[in-house]
């Protein structure tokens, strides 16, 4: 309801700004009410209109904020590409958080830490949880969808394949090091 409530403030807003930062809070009340991200069926709804409202909230950035669908092995995974203004190629992290928090929780450290670097970033779910729930870790493999966001950055022409760095929080962080 919250998430709701700040989407109907963000659609009547006339300023940009204020239109973005409720779609922002909207994404986090999403977010929070999708977790503990078992992929229930109210929880993944949630997760989706936390989705919808984290590309709204893009538009606070100087650059831009996009969906995109990776592949690894035939299947597809969705994932942010957070890109800085300019032409690029620009730097790019890979990022992920832990089994707790999706994608959707990463625009302010983008916004702070990367953007104003000229750093751009790439979002994903670790397998099993949100846009990577069609994945699993029973191989022990948790860097696939890690590795497959960084070959598909390799292949972006805004994207300068020669500076990819993987980082991750909590169990997220497993996958970055390995």
């Amino acid at each position: 309801a919250a998430g709701d409530k700040a989407m109907e403030e963000s659609a009547a807003a006339t300023d940009a700004k204020v239109k973005a930062a409720k779609a922002h809070a909207a994404s986090i009340y999403f977010h929070t009410a999708s977790a503990p991200h078992t992929n229930d069926e109210k929880q993944l709804m949630a997760l989706d209109k936390a989705g919808k409202a984290y590309v709204e909230a893009g538009k606070l950035a100087k650059g831009s904020v996009t969906e995109v669908a990776i592949e690894h092995e035939g299947k597809p995974f969705g994932a942010y590409l957070h890109l800085p203004p300019g032409e690029g190629p620009f730097p790019v992290l890979v990022m992920s958080n832990g089994s707790d928090m999706a994608k959707e929780t990463m625009f302010v450290y983008y916004l702070k830490h990367l953007e104003p670097k000229g750093i751009a970033m790439v979002t994903l779910d670790t397998p099993g949880m949100g846009d990577s729930r069609n994945f699993d870790i029973t191989d022990g493999v948790t860097d696939k969808l890690h590795i497959a966001a960084a070959d598909w950055a390799r292949t972006q022409p805004k994207l300068d394949g020669k500076n990819i760095f993987v980082q991750g929080v909590s169990f997220g962080g497993n996958a970055a090091m390995r």
